[in-house]
């Protein structure tokens, strides 16, 4: 599994903490990695619904006693009014630069990896 589908449908957020995303509706934020991963998974195993996902909490986290994979850093979540939208952004030569907006976190992901893959140069809009 590749870093990306590891914690899909999570975000850092400028304060540290981590919250889960679908669709850019928000289905929590926690202080602990391990919690967000763990609440996720189980949220895709009860389809998004959290009133299920909530009874289905019974399992131990298994994510507190795994090494967990680095943690992507060119991704950020932005508000602007009531929308939510994914920022690709890296420092490059001491400036930050921005790479685009995305409504979704998996459409940043994709364009995240199409930059890694192009070193960085390709122009955007």
């Amino acid at each position: 599994m590749n870093l990306a589908e590891f914690y899909k449908h999570i975000i850092k957020n400028s304060n540290g903490t981590y919250s889960i995303f679908k669709d850019s509706e928000r289905y929590g934020t926690y202080d602990d990695i391990t919690d967000a991963l763990y609440d996720r998974d189980l949220f895709v195993e009860s389809d998004w619904d959290v009133t299920e996902a909530m009874a289905r909490n019974d399992e131990p986290n298994i994510y507190k006693t795994m090494e967990l994979p680095a943690w992507d850093r060119y991704i950020t979540k932005q508000r602007s009014g009531n929308r939510l939208y994914f920022k690709v952004q890296k420092t490059i030569n001491g400036e930050q630069k921005c790479f685009g907006y995305f409504k979704t976190y998996d459409e940043a992901v994709k364009h995240r990896d199409e930059m890694e893959r192009c070193g960085w140069v390709k122009d955007v809009n």
